[in-house]
């Protein structure tokens, strides 16, 4: 290790030798539950190293983020009569709320209700077809998933804001109704499996890499006619302001860090999909100090000198049952620098 030590953050990640992590739907939310997340700031999402590679046994280290958002969600049974389907409701932003229904292998997104930003005082309201899967029981590494889905919304002009009628123009004077359709074509992946150290709590993972593609079709139907007639060029052409809310847009790529015993994702992070770089971070705000990582983290007395150490350091460990341990020296990015396995003797 000939590198200054005092530059690295040392973790000692004391393991029986990790088995690949996978699903059940435990990590499933149910009715009564409550979802605690908080959202850090873009320079420290932008300063971290997600190993997009992927992999098996990966070490990521979030460091202690500092909040600048908290959300507190309840999970709630459905009564809203527009999503029969829908068991609970689980409202995911400022401006989102969706309705879902759980399978003995999915958890499926069957509606959402949502505000533009556009036009934040109008709300769409639209069931999803067919369900679209949120989460998957049971998920393994390397399993990918294929689907393309819709919802839609049928709205009249009347029941738009003002802003939108003066922003579409004369020409939907004589419109009895618009319809706009969502569609979804995505890619998952299950591409990585390890462990996640945020701030004093490790979990074993597993990741999963959501690439998603939306376009937005919009329809109109004549006064006195029968016929849907797709405008969406038109109106992307006629007006720029709102074009860029209809036709192709631009592709997410999302990474979803997965565990067993929580309900809550340990880390959501948007990718841009060009650089590479995080654009924002959503984490699991942890009650208490715990580690679902194996039960070396609890028993284990670690003792490293000197501290700070140039070029050689010593590690003192004292409390580990019998077998086989991994040391991993991880550097203040999350990046793995060196490790070693060994055997506690005597």
């Amino acid at each position: 290790m000939h590198r200054l030590l005092s530059t690295l953050l040392l973790v000692f990640a004391v393991t029986l030798l990790s088995a690949q992590v996978t699903l059940s739907d435990g990590y499933f939310p149910a009715i009564g539950d409550t979802l605690r997340t908080s959202v850090t700031d873009s320079i420290y999402a932008n300063s971290l190293d997600l190993q997009l590679d992927g992999g098996a046994d990966l070490f990521w280290s979030f460091g202690t983020p500092t909040a600048l958002i908290n959300f507190s969600e309840p999970v709630v049974a459905n009564t809203n009569q527009r999503f029969p389907d829908a068991e609970f409701v689980l409202r995911t932003n400022e401006s989102n709320t969706n309705y879902y229904r759980l399978t003995a292998d999915a958890m499926l997104l069957v509606g959402v209700r949502s505000r533009l930003d556009l036009f934040p005082d109008f709300e769409l309201v639209a069931p999803v077809n067919p369900g679209r899967a949120v989460r998957r029981a049971p998920l393994n590494f390397e399993d990918e998933f294929a689907s393309v889905t819709q919802n839609q919304t049928v709205i009249s002009p009347d029941s738009l804001p003002a802003e939108a009628l003066d922003l579409l123009g004369d020409a939907f004077d004589a419109v009895d109704s618009l319809r706009i359709t969502t569609t979804s074509t995505r890619n998952d992946e299950v591409d990585a499996w390890g462990t996640v150290r945020l701030a004093d709590n490790y979990y074993d993972i597993l990741r999963e890499k959501r690439e998603e593609s939306l376009f937005i079709d919009l329809e109109v139907k004549a006064i006195g006619l029968n016929v849907w007639v797709n405008v969406t060029n038109a109106i992307a052409a006629d007006n720029p302001e709102f074009g860029e809310f209809v036709g192709q847009q631009d592709p997410t790529l999302t990474y979803f860090f997965w565990n067993n015993e929580s309900i809550e994702p340990i880390g959501v992070f948007n990718v841009d999909p060009e650089s590479g770089i995080v654009n924002r971070m959503e984490y699991k705000r942890a009650q208490t100090t715990t580690s679902t990582g194996g039960p070396g983290f609890t028993q284990a007395k670690v003792n490293v000198y000197p501290n700070p150490a140039v070029n050689l350091a010593t590690f003192e460990i004292e409390g580990l049952l019998r077998g086989t341990y991994d040391l991993v020296l991880v550097n203040m990015l999350g990046k793995r620098v060196s490790s070693r396995s060994f055997t506690p003797l005597g």
